[in-house]
């Protein structure tokens, strides 16, 4: 009896071994596909073995779209430089993806171009051309007029499908050759496309399990897939019999043995069913917080915003777990604005909790951001903001809870300007209160006014071409270039005489003269604002004397002027509404003298508001005094001399204050000595009597802090002032100078624009410079200069800065300086700026 059970389990065991190719129920699941490599995939694999291609740039793309059999090599080589013919793409084309070979070519022989072999490609996966009103980025590039205009539609699908890009930020080069290495990389960025195309099946998942077997006296190794649309496969590898799929890891190209259990991988079966080609695909879970913005039940992705304005969409696979209010659910029962909790496995989901937006004990209650309002600021105050947008103007309210960004990081409220564009939301349908303002364009400020005549309008394309252009620049009128500027327009805000005008109709005013405030984005210029204008130009420079704004009536150098909505009105380098001229403001206006009035074309508000009242009640002051005494957390200043007491810079000139006066002092106060050119540790002033003389590194500056050597010393103060304490955020010891009274000019201020930054050399170049001329109360055209930041504190936002990270500063910032004539060349000893 034992005998023949015996007998039974070898039968039996040798059944299921000639029905699995898994020993001891090892073998795949009956109900998962297998898919195999490819037969002779060996030599396949010497073929894409390229040796002119170990280090090059597209050695990742040429890997793929050869093992993938797109493209292919001679001789053991990929030639990756070789530039490419027509009739050679368009060849490529013809293998890949069955395209018409009676395509004409009218020179086959000659090299191709960029835009050839975007449109090519477009022919190929026949996308749909994109309309006159879908053409975007194109025209992005500063070159898109020299692509050919029937290849445009094309190139402008190729381009939003992300197949290509520009050669650089700025230019599309559609005339410049295309190489072999340049061609796959297009290829590589279009895989998935060109192999549903193709009815290649395209597959990314986690090998969860490999199994090495013996099956027919052979070794195979079978990968047991786990896919992220939820779908189960085998991968099965047989080296002996030379059906092998390549493997790509680290741009470098593997027999699939490389593979373990945990690795993700994208690979794609031909339509034989046959594993073609593997690649890595590095995966990490991560969590994800935010609001539903789109749903696509086609493709069962959703759209998430997350709560720092990114984007991400993420794939609902038939085996996520969706929970709303605790209980199981699915993609359909989910809606737009609903706030979400993902946890993410590369971009698909794993687990989606959803939240229920409605909450029965507040009334009115949304989801966080999901209400919001965008619009130009017009004023804002530290509890007020109020935008236009369209033609309304809306007042909400503000409080310090209220979040502000921009840049994409947290900022102060004194950094939101008139004229900046903002995104305003709020958490409840009914309040008033603004929970986060967003400054939004912050790149596309105003870069400039120009004036010219039209010589050309591109109603289709929304562009007009300027003639015999001129360019404003701190009061005068200078040639912007001896050739005619193209600039786009994607607004409506087209004036003549105050009133609206269409695209159309500028189209036949040929040769009359415009106004046109521009910014640059994208390597474009584009028209922000545009005047038509329509009178004899006179121009006036001096403080606003009076203002109406019911008759839209102001005084300007004793005249009487008038503007209107088509008024282009700037005010720090920033687009603003006309209700932002205010009385004693200095102005340059530049007028239209017609019918005995002067009707305002441009008003360009002068100065710099770095040093006006700050909307959340604070002030930044500039002193300049004697140091009197230092104790714990505070310092003492006075008079300078005994016939010049200490100094407060008021409204741009300095003011006599009488008496002594007392400031704080922190441990984040920046303390500096010009003349040694080296920071004061904080702690030397702010706690005087506990110091370790030690910690003070430089011998000459331990011995003037040991010796109580700054006492009595005079400085430059910055406070920052509430209606309660006198903050100090830096000050600056400078040289012994002999100031007595009649010497107080000696100081003045000078404010500009940042033009480059040499960290090397501690300097700026700053342009657009003026100086404050006290004795005619008014700010005076300078010269560009560069300034030497070794003697000098700066204050980037009102943080002070040391000398190392002047690298912060970037170009555009505006700027003001204090100034002392103390040698042959005046010394910068305060820089403000702001970003």
């Amino acid at each position: 009896m034992k005998k023949k059970i015996c007998i039974t389990i070898i039968l039996s065991l040798i059944f299921i071994q000639s029905i699995s190719p898994f020993v001891y129920g090892m073998g795949p699941s009956t109900s998962h596909p297998i898919y195999e490599g490819v037969k002779n995939g060996d030599s396949h694999f010497k073929n894409v073995s390229f040796s002119d291609i170990k280090k090059h740039w597209a050695r990742e793309a040429i890997y793929e779209v050869a093992a993938l059999k797109y493209m292919e090599g001679s001789g053991g080589k990929f030639y990756p430089d070789r530039y490419l013919s027509n009739e050679e793409i368009l060849s490529i084309m013809v293998d890949i993806l069955g395209m018409e070979e009676d395509e004409e070519i009218s020179n086959p022989k000659s090299k191709a171009t960029r835009e050839d072999a975007a449109y090519y490609l477009g022919k190929a996966l026949n996308l749909t051309p994109a309309g006159s009103d879908e053409i975007i980025k194109v025209y992005n590039f500063k070159d898109a007029h020299r692509i050919d205009k029937e290849k445009l539609p094309l190139i402008e699908a190729v381009l939003k499908k992300g197949y290509m890009s520009g050669a650089n930020s700025n230019s599309f080069l559609p005339k410049g050759y295309i190489n072999r290495a340049q061609m796959a990389q297009i290829l590589f960025n279009a895989s998935d496309d060109l192999a549903k195309k193709r009815n290649m099946l395209a597959k990314e998942g986690q090998i969860i399990e490999k199994n090495e077997v013996v099956e027919n006296g052979k070794k195979v190794i079978y990968f047991n897939m786990e896919n992220i649309d939820g779908t189960r496969n085998y991968l099965k590898y047989d080296k002996k019999s030379k059906n092998i799929f390549i493997v790509q890891k680290n741009k470098a190209i593997y027999y699939p043995d490389v593979l373990q259990k945990g690795d993700f991988l994208k690979y794609y079966i031909d339509k034989n069913g046959q594993v073609l080609y593997g690649r890595f695909t590095p995966k990490k879970d991560f969590n994800l917080t935010g609001t539903i913005e789109a749903i696509n039940y086609e493709e069962n992705t959703i759209r998430v915003l997350d709560y720092y304005e990114k984007k991400h969409t993420i794939k609902i696979n038939p085996n996520t777990i969706i929970e709303i209010e605790g209980k199981t659910s699915n993609i359909a029962e989910l809606y737009y604005g609903q706030e979400v909790s993902v946890k993410l496995k590369g971009n698909d989901a794993v687990r989606l909790i959803a939240y229920d937006e409605e909450d029965p004990e507040r009334d009115g209650y949304i989801i966080p951001g999901t209400r919001f309002k965008v619009g130009d600021v017009l004023f804002i105050t530290g509890n007020e903001i109020e935008i236009k947008s369209s033609s309304e103007r809306e007042k909400y309210k503000i409080n310090s809870s209220t979040g502000i960004t921009k840049n994409g990081t947290r900022c102060e409220l004194f950094q939101i300007k008139p004229g900046d564009k903002v995104m305003l939301t709020f958490d409840d349908i009914y309040t008033s209160e603004v929970s986060n303002i967003k400054v939004e364009d912050e790149e596309r400020h105003i870069e400039g006014i120009l004036k010219g005549k039209i010589e050309l309008v591109d109603e289709r394309n929304k562009e007009l071409i300027l003639k015999e252009p001129y360019i404003y620049n701190e009061g005068k009128w200078n040639p912007y270039g001896s050739h005619n500027i193209r600039l786009k327009t994607e607004n409506d805000k087209l004036y003549e005489d105050g009133e609206k005008i269409s695209l159309k109709k500028i189209k036949n005013r040929k040769n009359e003269e415009v106004y046109i405030a521009f910014d640059k984005s994208y390597g474009n210029m584009n028209i922000s604002k545009l005047l038509i204008k329509s009178g004899s130009s006179v121009a006036h420079k001096d403080k606003i004397k009076d203002i109406e704004y019911g008759t839209g009536k102001f005084v300007v150098d004793n005249n009487t002027m008038y503007f209107h909505p088509g008024t282009i009105v700037v005010k720090d380098n920033r687009l603003v509404d006309s209700l932002n001229i205010d009385k004693n403001q200095d102005v340059f206006v530049y007028s239209d003298y017609t019918r005995g009035q002067r009707h305002a074309s441009i008003v360009s508000i002068e100065g710099t508001g770095i040093l006006d009242d700050r909307i959340d009640g604070t002030k930044l002051i500039v002193y300049r005094g004697k140091i009197e005494d230092i104790y714990d957390y505070g310092i003492k200043i006075g008079r300078m001399n005994y016939r010049l007491d200490h100094l407060k810079l008021t409204d741009n000139k300095w003011v006599e204050m009488s008496g002594s006066e007392k400031f704080i002092l922190t441990e984040d106060t920046l303390i500096y000595d010009s003349e040694l050119q080296k920071i004061i540790p904080s702690n030397s002033f702010v706690s005087s009597r506990y110091i370790n003389y030690r910690d003070i590194k430089d011998s000459t500056l331990r011995e003037r802090v040991k010796n109580d050597f700054y006492k009595g010393k005079t400085a430059y103060f910055v406070v920052r002032e509430t209606k309660d304490e006198k903050e100090v955020l830096a000050l600056n010891m400078t040289p012994q100078l002999n100031e007595y009274n009649q010497n107080v000019k000696t100081h003045y201020s000078t404010i500009g624009e940042i033009k480059d930054i040499n960290v090397d050399n501690g300097t700026i170049g700053i342009t657009k410079v003026k100086n404050y001329n006290t004795l005619n109360d008014r700010w005076e055209n300078g010269s560009d200069e560069t300034i030497d930041l070794n003697r000098s504190v700066v204050l980037l936002n009102d943080k002070p800065m040391t000398n190392d990270e002047i690298y912060k500063l970037r170009a555009k910032c505006k700027v003001y300086i204090v100034k002392n004539k103390d040698s042959s060349k005046d010394m910068g000893y305060v820089l403000l700026v702001e970003d």
